[in-house]
């Protein structure tokens, strides 16, 4: 989805879009700190600049977002935006630690209600 809004800037025309992504990091620091994401569409990176609203956006990491922003391409052809705002979207789908296929991971035994079959699975 994108959503486009023309502005002026320094007599140059800047482009205003609203993409749907995943918030993805692209760079650390010596301490394995996040110091830059990128939003990963469907079609496209967008490499977010640094500023105030972009610093959140490393709260979450991994996540669908849809943000708006000024974008710029590269002479490469790569994207950039300057965030101006975002919404975290919710996929509705939520994964749980604790138990995923039988396995419970805080017990050393096999969930047998989690098995489809009759026959006599043990976990060793």
């Amino acid at each position: 989805m994108q959503e486009r809004k023309e502005t002026m800037r320094k007599g140059k025309i800047q482009k205003e879009e609203t993409v749907a992504g995943v918030v993805s990091a692209t760079e650390w620091d010596d301490e394995d700190n996040v110091t830059a994401v990128s939003i990963i569409t469907d079609d496209d990176e967008y490499i977010v600049e640094l500023n105030k609203m972009a610093e959140e956006l490393f709260d979450f990491l991994e996540e669908d977002v849809e943000v708006t922003g000024i974008v710029e391409t590269d002479r490469d052809g790569s994207k950039r935006i300057a965030v101006t705002s975002y919404e975290v979207l919710d996929t509705g789908y939520e994964y749980d630690d604790e138990e995923d296929y039988g396995y419970d991971y805080d017990q050393e035994e096999y969930d047998e209600d989690y098995d489809d079959d009759d026959d006599d699975d043990e976990y060793r």
